[in-house]
């Protein structure tokens, strides 16, 4: 059963009581600073509803009783509140709790529990934050916001997407988290990130950096999956070193426009036809694409004589072989070309990087 009643203190607190708990829904009066008792009635004060303290102009702190454990959805969103501790009691905090919030400052997250979607878009005043305590972030959770510097401490498990999206002021990621996937779109528009470590990073979603402030771009076989568009937009992004065993994928860096330099160190550029997708680097007028592996040595050692190839397909639609066909490898030559006779009794020259086949192991 619950019982909706005003507190008759001078705080003007708004509750209703559930069961033998006590949920705060409101106050009734303008304050700046609020501090949310352990008890009323006798009854514990265990949480505060959605849309709580929303939209107050004048609130500037708020502190949160020994028993709170749950905090609404938008509870403080676009209200003018400064700071905010949320304890280790607390066990759930609601989508966008403190959204809009563009006074916030200074928040101490001391909880486990996950930080929720959108929980501090467009705090732009909010420059740090420690991730020491937190195990999962909810998508979009700090995009737009203030936020300067992060280090992502290994116990987060999980990041969803566009966490940090347009936070124009982040300059230094610090990525330690326990997941090594980089969700879609998470540092989209952080146009003053100049530098990333990609070193523990196996994946990298949609979007990631696009739009970003990076300088230079280097992974390492450790990448093993980057997708579309990761790097696009990077009107900064000058060089490129491409350890990855993957393609790179379409759109990747369209329209990086001061794009340079492209160097490929990864040895599977042989294993596909197109290694590099044919809109890759769209509207990148300035690059220039190199190899930093002796392809030859690595194709003799791959494809030596009696090898079997399947063909996914042949650049030169007049003289070529129908996808499926079986070649068997007679030689490599000192330019990569690999020199097969195929199933049907015809000799004709497959060449990496043109043609798309695959070595049948």
């Amino acid at each position: 059963m619950s019982e909706l009643k005003t507190v008759a203190n001078e705080s003007g607190l708004e509750y209703k009581i559930v069961g033998n708990k006590v949920i705060i829904t409101g106050v009734n009066s303008d304050v700046i600073n609020i501090e949310i008792p352990d008890e009323i009635d006798g009854k514990l004060v265990t949480g505060i509803a959605d849309n709580a303290f929303s939209h107050m102009t004048d609130l500037v702190s708020v502190k949160l009783g020994a028993n709170i454990k749950t905090i609404g959805g938008e509870a403080f969103a676009n209200s003018s509140i400064k700071e905010i501790t949320i304890p280790n009691t607390v066990t759930d905090v609601e989508h966008q709790c403190f959204k809009n919030c563009r006074n916030l400052y200074s928040v101490k997250w001391n909880s486990d529990c996950a930080i929720p979607y959108e929980c501090f878009m467009g705090c732009s005043s909010l420059k740090h934050f420690d991730f020491s305590k937190c195990k999962d972030i909810e998508g979009w959770a700090f995009s737009f916001s203030g936020i300067k510097e992060i280090t992502i401490s290994n116990n987060v498990k999980l990041i969803k997407e566009g966490v940090f999206f347009h936070c124009e002021m982040l300059e230094k990621v610090k990525w330690e988290a326990e997941t090594s996937t980089i969700a879609d779109n998470t540092f989209c528009g952080c146009k003053n990130l100049k530098k990333f470590n990609f070193g523990n990073i196996d994946v990298i979603g949609l979007y990631v950096f696009s739009e970003s402030g990076l300088e230079e771009v280097d992974l390492s076989s450790n990448t093993k999956k980057v997708h579309s568009n990761a790097f696009s937009d990077c009107l900064n992004l000058k060089k490129v070193t491409w350890g990855c065993p993957c393609i790179i994928p379409c759109e990747a860096f369209a329209s990086c426009s001061n794009l340079e330099d492209v160097c490929i160190t990864s040895v599977n550029t042989f294993r596909y036809g197109n290694f590099i997708s044919e809109d890759a680097f769209d509207e990148c007028e300035k690059v220039q694409v190199r190899y930093g592996i002796d392809l030859v040595k690595i194709l003799k050692e791959r494809y030596p004589k009696g090898t079997k190839i399947y063909i996914n397909s042949m650049n030169d639609n007049s003289n070529s072989v129908e996808r499926g066909s079986i070649g068997e490898v007679l030689m490599v030559d000192n330019l990569g070309t690999i020199h097969c006779r195929f199933d049907n009794g015809r000799m004709l020259d497959v060449i990496p990087k043109v043609d798309s086949f695959r070595k049948i192991e």
